[in-house]
């Protein structure tokens, strides 16, 4: 187990669209989530 933790998760919750001068630019916004390992 990674740093005490199993059964790691990720998933893209939210994007955040900024304006830039060449355009605009998304940025995702992640959630991990994962169960102590032994648990």
């Amino acid at each position: 187990a990674l740093a005490g933790f199993a059964d790691l998760q990720f998933q893209t919750v939210f994007t955040i669209t900024k304006e830039r001068e060449m355009g605009t630019q998304d940025y995702p916004v992640f959630l991990m989530t994962a169960q102590r390992a032994g648990s």
